[in-house]
């Protein structure tokens, strides 16, 4: 299996924001990188979201990756979405108001982001475990690296419906 990688300039065209894309640096002595473009920071980040050292000249689309099916499950983010305020408001019940961000970077760099509610009986390390073994459940590829951040942050309910409502 070959694809062909077309490189666009970044002076002709930027790829849609946090498209994870490979990315040539203008020194030219790097290697190809995996990145992304985000335009709220006017800026690049590598996949680790750290600025690139140099400036990026050239993006190109991720290629295909081979049909195995698997590959392809592992490519796309797990199925866990933000809970709604009435899901959140549910889940209140009884509970601390402590959430944790939790994201992850997939071994084929794809990105998710995920809120977890902890409540006052479990640690926040339980969460944390019981998310990344769901995760490992849906890409049980052998030998696949998959690499865990996660950030504590006091939220209330207010604070939660402020990130997660439209712009009026």
């Amino acid at each position: 299996m070959q694809s062909t990688i077309t490189w666009i300039s970044t002076s002709v065209e930027l790829p849609d924001d946090s498209l994870v894309v490979l990315v040539a640096l203008e020194s030219g002595d790097e290697p190809t990188w995996i990145g992304y473009y985000d335009s709220a920071e006017d800026d690049w980040f590598n996949s680790d979201a750290m600025r690139f050292k140099s400036a990026v000249s050239h993006w190109a689309e991720m290629p295909v990756g081979p049909s195995d099916p698997l590959h392809h499950a592992c490519r796309k983010p797990p199925p866990f979405k933000r809970p709604t305020l009435d899901e959140l408001e549910d889940a209140m019940i009884g509970a601390s108001e402590k959430m944790i961000d939790v994201w992850e970077v997939w071994p084929h760099y794809d990105q998710s982001y995920d809120y977890i509610l902890t409540d006052d009986g479990h640690s926040i390390e339980s969460h944390v475990q019981a998310v990344v073994e769901a995760w490992m459940d849906m890409c049980p590829g052998a030998g696949e690296e998959l690499t865990i951040r996660v950030k504590a942050k006091e939220m209330s309910r207010h604070d939660y419906e402020e990130q997660t409502s439209p712009e009026p």
